[in-house]
């Protein structure tokens, strides 16, 4: 545990990164430097001076004309100033990008996103004063992405029961753009607005976050993530993109990457991670690569024939004609999350990339992609991990006498203590009682030397019976309050810590915690994040 500074809102536990478990490909990462092998690296830098700084390029009217677009589309959103001058910047050939991904789901998503943001700040932070240039944290809306159809937050409310809140049976009933707008009468996001206010708990917070992650009437879902996003951390310099502000010159971009050897690059990357027994993300023939989007729900487009097919159709297009339709109705088209990646190196200057495991395995498989289409190499920053604790929480945890590693290692779920501690208890009587008769029956020899020494003899062995006894009784008060009272705080922890026997950051939403706690969690937790630390963070909330 690191307590920080009296008064600051967070104290911090550092915890191994593999707490959950790592993939193969993601074990070698940590392992390696700078690549592990049968891979181009460096991947995954393990200090800042692994980073390089982005070449500088003469492309200064290309990029301020980039600017004035992306700050179009920002505008709408009141941006910070904070934020509006880091992408005013950004027409600077010098200044580069820390990138990070975040699906626009129901209010702000969970924990994952939120703290991938936070990293990409204090990793920009650190880069750009090490190089003396600008870089700026950008969070990529994956705003094209088509959502499952089953978007739904997750709550603690307060007895730290689990509450899922989802869209209503009209918008849940199939896979849908995060761009269509919600079809939410005033009065139904009116009983949405008051069920999920009733599940953050009143507090000083509340109703300024709830005005910022709530959707409104009218807005998609694309719309509310961003504008949540920009008012919770645009202060800190986040600026968000939408890929739909610089649709045109992502299409053409898009294109080009199309007919760069796509299918040979994406099966041969796959084999490649195979023979190095790495997982593979993608199967290359049946990823989506490329959508069209339509009036009804995008179409996938798939490796086949001569290049790309529709699913279920029985011809096909060769990569220059995909190109070429790309080209005539950019509007229309978007990458699917296996090129996305690319597409983002070919647009923007990137000085790193911060995001989940998963991303990791999925960049691996386009690395035939990004040398044919001469993008440069983008370090990957494993994104921070995290577990939040909350008083309620923290107060279980002490009841139970355990910690936030045991529980998050899986010995929350074993018979603590059960049979086996009350055997032991009764094993203690036992040996106390032996003792203390040998004790006694020592007395007899003593009487002879000091009549003194007989009555201490006697005293101890009632000292020993007592504390043992002691020793005993605890260890059955122990399985007392874990097998009768103890049940809900057990249930309160697991709720907490391991939602639905996941890591809290994957379910939890987190609108719920800056409701409770606001923001200046936020700003201490950037100042104190080791930008390259490949670890998962215990964060104690109000540790006072």
């Amino acid at each position: 545990m690191s307590p920080l500074a009296p008064g600051m809102p967070i104290s911090l536990e550092h915890l191994p990164a593999d707490v959950f478990g790592l993939g193969s490909l993601e074990r070698a990462a940590l392992a390696a430097d700078p690549a592990p092998r049968g891979l181009e690296g460096p991947l995954v830098p393990r200090r800042l001076d692994g980073i390089e700084p982005p070449a500088i390029l003469a492309d200064e009217e290309e990029r301020a004309d980039r600017v004035v677009r992306w700050e179009q589309g920002l505008s709408k959103l009141e941006p910070p100033v904070a934020a509006l001058d880091n992408l005013r910047v950004l027409a600077d050939p010098a200044a580069s990008i820390v990138l990070t991904e975040s699906m626009p789901t129901l209010f702000g998503g969970t924990l994952e996103g939120l703290l991938g943001a936070l990293h990409a700040i204090r990793l920009a932070r650190d880069l750009a004063a090490r190089w003396g240039r600008p870089v700026v944290p950008v969070l990529w809306s994956c705003a094209d992405d088509l959502l499952t159809g089953d978007e739904r937050a997750t709550f603690l409310n307060e007895n730290l029961d689990l509450r899922a809140v989802a869209l209503s049976r009209a918008e849940a009933s199939c896979p849908r753009p995060a761009r269509r707008p919600l079809e939410g009468a005033r009065d139904g996001l009116g009983a949405l607005h008051a069920l999920v206010r009733s599940l953050v708990w009143e507090g000083e917070h509340t109703e300024e976050m709830l005005a910022l992650f709530l959707p409104r009437e009218g807005e998609t879902l694309a719309q509310t993530h961003a504008r949540a996003v920009n008012g919770l951390l645009g202060h800190l310099g986040l600026v968000v993109l939408d890929p739909d502000w610089l649709r045109g010159e992502l299409s053409r971009t898009l294109a080009r990457l199309v007919t760069r050897c796509l299918a040979a690059g994406l099966r041969d990357d796959a084999a490649r991670l195979g023979e190095h027994a790495y997982e593979v993300a993608h199967d290359p023939d049946g990823c989506p690569l490329v959508h069209r989007l339509g009036l009804a729900d995008p179409t996938a487009l798939r490796l086949g024939g001569d290049g790309f097919r529709y699913g279920g159709e029985a011809g096909s297009r060769t990569p220059a004609e995909l190109a070429a339709e790309i080209v005539q109705a950019p509007a229309e088209w978007i990458a699917g999350a296996v090129l996305r990646p690319r597409l983002q190196t070919a647009l923007l200057p990137l000085a790193a990339r911060v995001g989940g495991w998963q991303e990791l395995t999925s960049l691996a498989q386009t690395t035939t992609l990004r040398r044919t289409g001469g993008l440069p190499s983008v370090p990957f920053v494993p994104r921070l991990s995290a577990t939040l604790v909350e008083p309620e929480c923290a107060r279980s945890l002490e009841r139970l006498e355990l910690d936030v590693r045991s529980v998050l290692e899986g010995r929350l779920g074993e018979p603590v203590p059960g049979e086996a501690a009350v055997a032991a208890a009764e094993r203690l009587r036992e040996i106390a009682g032996r003792a203390a008769g040998e004790l006694l029956a020592a007395r007899t020899d003593l009487d002879g030397v000091d009549r003194g020494l007989s009555v201490r003899a006697k005293r101890t062995a009632g000292q020993i019976r007592e504390l043992v006894e002691g020793i005993a009784k605890r260890a059955e008060r122990v399985v007392r309050n874990r097998e009768g009272s103890g049940r809900r705080h057990v249930r309160r922890v697991r709720n907490h810590l391991l939602p639905h026997g996941l890591p809290q950051e994957r379910v939890l939403s987190g609108l719920a915690f800056v409701a409770r706690h606001g923001r200046d969690w936020l700003e201490e937790l950037v100042a104190e994040l080791e930008p390259l630390a490949a670890e998962h963070l215990v964060v104690r909330l109000d540790p006072s």
